[in-house]
């Protein structure tokens, strides 16, 4: 089995949908993409630097659909009609390809 894809499926039996999104210039609208995401709380040992309690990790799938690389504050996410304010992205690779991305949001 290759390494490629494996956030996809990983996602495609352990996911749910999340949408992202992006404001449009300085509107209300935003571009939308609903993606395959798992969420999870960060651990205690993992709150350094800037990550706080209540930040959650989201890991996404690589296809942003119409919201582009990269993402970047102030794009969030909504999981459950609640938005979250994306802080950070970090892509995943396997091997040159990127194989998904995994996000660090606070809100709600």
């Amino acid at each position: 089995m290759s390494l490629a894809g494996v956030t996809s499926r990983m996602l495609a039996s352990h996911g749910r949908p999340i949408v992202l999104q992006r404001r449009i210039g300085k509107t209300d609208a935003f571009t939308s993409a609903t993606v395959q995401g798992k969420e999870s709380a960060y651990k205690p040992n993992e709150l350094v630097g800037l990550v706080q309690q209540g930040d959650l990790k989201v890991v996404i799938g690589p296809d942003l659909g119409a919201v582009a690389a990269p993402l970047r504050k102030p794009d969030r996410i909504l999981i459950d009609d609640r938005a979250f304010t994306i802080q950070g992205a970090t892509p995943r690779y396997a091997g040159a390809a990127i194989d998904g991305y995994e996000l660090w949001v606070r809100g709600a």
